[in-house]
């Protein structure tokens, strides 16, 4: 699992994504820096979130026909 993907679950501070993740603190550091740069993440005291823009979940909550045609992309030819 990803850094970006971790938090798109749900909300998690730096310390608690380098555990669940098993990953470096100094590179889940520099992952949240470059994802909150780019505008994919958003940090409120300690904690990230994934910008709503970028969200998985929210994107296939607001538009049930991107749901569809991302559930139907395999059988398109």
């Amino acid at each position: 699992m990803t850094v970006f993907k971790a938090i798109d679950d749900e909300p998690r501070t730096r310390d608690e994504l380098a555990a669940d993740l098993g990953f470096d603190a100094e590179a889940v550091r520099d992952a949240l820096d470059y994802l909150e740069e780019a505008g994919r993440v958003e940090r409120d005291g300690d904690t990230y979130r994934v910008n709503e823009a970028f969200s998985r979940t929210s994107t296939l909550r607001s538009s049930p026909r991107r749901l569809l045609a991302r559930v139907l992309v395999p059988f398109r030819l």
